[in-house]
């Protein structure tokens, strides 16, 4: 059985593509447009194995740590909780 929900990757595509550049935005704010606007399909919506975070929090979260390596996101570190910007 195969896993539909979306990969870090596919969601960090997304964040590229849907925000501006420039604003920080938290995890949650990031993951709530998504699902608000109706990225994000029951799959991804489903519970994260043994955990009390869906697949598609958990794979945002991923996705950006990983964006951040490659430079496409910015992470504020100066506040808590992080910010992430799409970088100018």
């Amino acid at each position: 059985m195969a896993d539909r929900a979306k990969s870090g990757k596919e969601l960090l595509a997304l964040v590229l593509r849907i925000l501006p550049p420039g604003r920080y935005y938290t995890l949650k704010q990031i993951y709530d447009l998504l699902d608000r606007e109706g990225y994000l399909l029951p799959a991804d919506l489903e519970m994260h194995k043994g955990e009390t975070e869906t697949k598609a929090y958990r794979r945002l979260q991923n996705g950006l740590r990983d964006g951040a390596k490659t430079r496409h996101i910015q992470k504020n570190q100066d506040c808590r909780p992080y910010q992430y910007r799409v970088s100018p």
